[in-house]
């Protein structure tokens, strides 16, 4: 059973209401946004996959997204130093990970959001910001594997 302590509301209960708020923001059908079986995702910008899922007993929601194929040889070495010196203090993310699915060669995003005390107001920020971090990276993977300029993931460091 998870860990929750909020007698007013259970994780699903959380996440729901703030999953309709959101629905509600974009205009969207509520039921396109609920949780079934603690998982739903919606489409970003009609190219990408935003994935939400209940963390099993932690009482949080979890946003997943893949960006991309990383490019191979040295390209790929430099697009992973990268990665780590992003996950720096979270200097090149704002606040979410980044991670690497080693078999496939997919680079990812995510970022956990606690439920208790969660709201819409810091939903809606958090999910800026990890909408942002997405598209940077996404943008970064794909100029990686084009020959593309490096972006400089300084521009993220907060002092």
């Amino acid at each position: 059973m998870p860990v929750w302590n909020n007698s007013e509301e259970s994780p699903e209960e959380s996440a729901g209401r703030i999953l309709k708020a959101l629905a509600a923001e974009l205009e969207l059908d509520p039921e396109g946004l609920a949780l079934e079986d603690g998982y739903t995702c919606l489409a970003v910008n009609g190219t990408s996959v935003l994935h939400l899922r209940l963390a099993g007993e932690t009482p949080a929601l979890d946003l997943f997204m893949e960006l991309g194929v990383l490019p191979s040889g040295e390209e790929r070495s430099g697009l992973c130093e990268d990665m780590l010196q992003g996950n720096m203090f979270f200097q090149g993310t704002g606040g979410p990970a980044l991670g690497l699915d080693r078999e496939r060669g997919v680079a990812a995003l995510n970022l956990r959001l606690f439920l208790p005390g969660l709201n819409i107001e810091n939903f809606r920020g958090n999910l800026e910001i990890f909408l942002a971090a997405a598209e940077f990276w996404r943008a970064r993977i794909a100029g990686g594997a084009g020959g593309g300029e490096k972006s400089d993931t300084s521009a993220f460091i907060r002092v």
